[in-house]
């Protein structure tokens, strides 16, 4: 995967909050006990012109135990223009 700074990324993946799950796949690893404080971490794979894949983990705060897993493709589909950009949205309002 092509390095980006955080902020690059964050502005390409824009383009995905309108796009649709490809396949979901969550492993469940063990029953997490009520009122765990637990982290849920999110790695950005790979980020292509159409799609993009997400893997992820649930996991105590310190990292010793994992609950769950997930794999997470998304495609891109096309959003208004408005949609897209915050400013142009407030344009199309005038």
């Amino acid at each position: 995967m092509e390095r980006r700074g955080k902020g690059e990324d964050h502005k390409h993946l824009r383009r995905f909050l309108g796009g649709v799950t490809r396949s979901l796949n969550i492993s469940y690893l063990k029953a997490l006990p009520v009122g765990t404080t637990v982290h849920v971490r999110s790695q950005l794979l790979q980020i292509g012109r159409t799609m993009t894949m997400i893997r992820g983990t649930i996991e105590l705060t310190d990292g010793r135990q994992v609950y769950a897993t997930v794999e997470h493709h998304k495609t891109h589909v096309p959003m208004r223009p408005e949609d897209e950009v915050p400013e142009l949205k407030e344009k199309s309002k005038l």
